[in-house]
């Protein structure tokens, strides 16, 4: 996605950067790069995260980094569990997660990004490129439809040749499809019925654009900067404001609303350098204020009102993202606490709420554990990978990151691994992880698993289910983007 002036951004979200830009706007990227363009996005925005982090990050583990092999033991998942994926052609697919059939929803002449799941799980949207535009193109599901035969056809509920789409957000009613677009003066939210009964129309203008859902009829909006342009308040699918929701928001990132719809949170100005993550009741009875210093990234579990967040906890400087400890405030408490004191830079909640899949970087002399043929596993150390020259050698594809799951209960690490994501995961997801949490499922329905676009040896792409508990990971398809049924 490029924000205004060039740059990438995504909301539930996605980026890709040239340097580390302001997240103003998204522009969905071709399925299909460049080695070059590849390259060069990868080591920006690795050397982005190193410069946040003040440690190169760059890493690539001995043997060729982790590994995931096809003939894995399997992590039992409910029948009913599905992927909707793209693969290196733009051809979208759902995949079963148990017996790995695969379905296609292909469309002549058209290429697709960033698949999303009607809550019901009765339908997919997906942005889609073709010879008329980009637009919004929404599928009934092989399993809504009946089963057998070819899928019908997709309806488009919007297409535009110079007003291009590039992030889409269902309701929660399922009715209709919110969706970002490029306008000749920076950004609009539009809104358009899943059945294409009526046309799109624009709820709010301006940029940045970031939203969650209190309802199906309303919305928490964060628009513009925190200056005099900027909006961050709750607006209905025909964009009029309701009275007293308003508030002055800090450094641009997501909001979030509580599951219950009870609170709100989001990132407060402050003072200077120092800013705030607030969590308010959203009758204005209790307020809770965190003092944080830089951007901070919300997420409340989907279960309850505990709210988690990412952001740094001491002065380190203009923080363009949000890196640091991970921490939880939970609920009717003044004060959070710790849960991974360590360079988190993305995080994901549990459907069941009882555990949070936290990547964050890793320390280059850490041992890490590969995924072995036939089961067995061997230990290998990450070796530092600098970029000093423009003589050093093209490192390989991906970014190394820790990945760990943490109980929310105590802190207390249940696995953690190294994974070697894709660059489309860094460059369009990691960024604005955030926003693409809201609206894109990485863990499956029951919770066991956390599916990751991972590098293999082979710099191939590969969706892998990776289980919670530590047990052998298992490539479900090779994709270069998936995201489960709810």
């Amino acid at each position: 996605m490029r924000v205004a002036g060039g740059h990438l951004v995504k909301a539930r979200i996605v980026v890709a950067m040239d340097e580390i830009p302001p997240p103003e706007a998204f522009e969905p990227e071709p399925a299909r790069v460049t080695g070059a363009d590849r390259f060069r996005r990868r080591v920006q925005v690795a050397v982005a995260l190193i410069v946040v982090a003040a440690l190169i990050v760059l890493a690539a583990v001995e043997g060729g980094g982790f590994i995931i092999r096809g003939d894995s033991v399997e992590t039992p998942t409910p029948a009913a569990a599905r992927l909707a994926v793209v693969d290196a052609a733009g051809t979208l697919k759902t995949v079963d997660g148990r017996d790995g059939g695969v379905a296609s929803y292909a469309v002549p002449s058209t290429t697709f990004q960033f698949p999303a799941w009607s809550p019901d799980g009765s339908r997919i949207a997906a942005i889609g490129r073709g010879p008329r535009g980009t637009g919004i193109f929404v599928f009934a599901t092989r399993e809504a439809d009946g089963g057998g035969g070819a899928p019908i056809d997709p309806i488009v509920v919007y297409e535009s040749a110079d007003r291009a789409p590039f992030y889409l957000y269902w309701t929660p009613d399922g009715q209709l499809v919110t969706f970002l677009t490029t306008e000749p003066d920076g950004l609009a939210l539009r809104i358009a019925p899943a059945d294409g009964s009526t046309v799109a129309s624009v709820v709010r203008s301006g940029a940045p654009m970031y939203w969650d859902f209190v309802d199906a009829a309303r919305l928490l909006v964060h628009s513009g900067t925190s200056g005099p342009d900027g909006f961050f308040g709750e607006v209905g699918v025909n964009g009029a404001p309701f009275e007293g929701t308003s508030r002055s928001a800090g450094v641009f990132r997501a909001p979030a609303v509580s599951g219950n719809d009870r609170f709100r949170a989001y990132l407060g100005a402050g003072d200077g350098a120092v800013g705030e993550v607030v969590r308010e009741s959203r009758d204005g009875s209790a307020t809770t204020r965190i003092r944080v210093f830089g951007p901070a990234a919300v997420a409340f579990s989907p279960t309850g009102d505990t709210l988690a967040f990412v952001a740094p906890d001491q002065l380190t400087g203009a923080l363009p993202l949000p890196v640091g400890p991970l921490r939880v405030l939970d609920p009717g408490a003044a004060e959070p606490r710790t849960l991974l004191g360590a360079r988190v830079v993305a995080f994901f909640w549990s459907p069941t709420g009882e555990e949070i899949a936290v990547l964050r970087l890793d320390n280059t002399d850490d041992n890490v554990t590969e995924a072995g043929r036939g089961g067995g596993a061997r230990e290998v150390a990450a070796r530092e990978v600098a970029a000093r020259d423009a003589s050093v050698r093209e490192a390989a594809a991906g970014l190394a990151l820790r990945l760990s799951f943490v109980e929310v209960s105590d802190g207390s690490l249940r696995s953690e691994r190294v994974v070697r994501v894709s660059d489309l995961f860094v460059n369009q997801v990691l960024p604005f992880f955030d926003q693409y949490a809201l609206s894109h499922h990485f863990w499956s329905p029951d919770g066991a698993t956390l599916a990751l676009p991972i590098v293999d040896d082979g710099d191939v792409t590969q969706l892998v289910a990776i289980p919670a508990d530590g047990t052998e990971a298992r490539v479900l398809v090779t994709a270069e983007i998936g995201f489960w049924s709810p």
